[in-house]
């Protein structure tokens, strides 16, 4: 894993550890108004215990394309939420910081797969939590990434990061749909000081499961994980999660 990257499913890309927990800084013009007013949702609580979720993770036998290494032991991730700096508050979906729409609490529960390969320094993960309102929580994501325009900066340890957003259309642009209605994807690219990183996530909903997928390369855009590839495994992720 690079340095300075915590790579988290339902946080993609940067964790609240790395963001929401860091020193604030001044945000690019490129960030949504704070002024505008948007209707209040229950909080999400966790509906699920970790154990029947195992189940439901993508495993290696599952994934539908070569060359791919399990890294993890799924079920084995801390329950503790990450500790954040006294009065940090989330940076928001256009800083590829989910935490003010799924709680510490709520993503400490999740089991994640997290598959990868070396040599072409590409990565995986898929993750699975129980949340109340979990079709709620992707309308809210879709709406809010909606809204970034432009490249979004903070700092973080003391180095720049710089986040762009972009849309992404399964159908389109990697010929598989995305079998659910209530699901929100996009590509993006990182940079944290010298460290660059490109890549696709995924939030899909039914009931109370919230599944999260998100493929990432590091280094150049070369080693991006190619949108049909992205689309197949979003897709077996959903079958496994949703047993459809």
């Amino acid at each position: 894993m690079p340095k300075l990257f915590r790579f988290s499913v339902l946080v993609p890309v940067i964790a609240a550890v790395l963001l929401a927990g860091c020193a604030s800084s001044p945000v690019s013009p490129g960030t949504p108004n704070a002024d505008v007013e948007v209707e209040t949702s229950p909080v999400p609580v966790s509906t699920l215990p970790r154990e029947e979720l195992v189940p439901l993770v993508l495993g290696i036998d599952d994934i539908p394309t070569g060359g791919w290494t399990l890294a993890n032991v799924p079920g084995d991730e801390p329950t503790s939420p990450p500790e954040s700096s006294a009065g940090a508050e989330p940076r928001g979906a256009c800083l590829l910081d989910f935490t003010g729409f799924i709680p510490a609490e709520v993503s400490s529960q999740e089991v994640t797969a997290r598959f990868v390969r070396s040599s072409v320094k590409q990565q995986i993960e898929v993750g699975v939590v129980g949340i109340s309102g979990a079709e709620d929580v992707v309308h809210e994501i879709d709406a809010a990434l909606d809204d970034c325009d432009g490249a979004q900066s903070t700092t973080t340890d003391g180095e720049r990061a710089v986040a762009n957003i972009y849309e992404f259309d399964m159908l389109s642009e990697a010929g598989v749909p995305v079998e659910h209605t209530d699901a929100v994807c996009r590509d993006f690219d990182l940079s944290i000081g010298s460290n660059s990183t490109f890549g696709s996530f995924c939030f899909v909903a039914e009931g109370d499961l919230l599944l999260s997928t998100t493929a990432f390369g590091s280094g150049t855009i070369i080693s991006k994980v190619e949108p049909t590839e992205f689309a197949a495994v979003v897709n077996a992720s959903a079958i496994k999660a949703f047993g459809e």
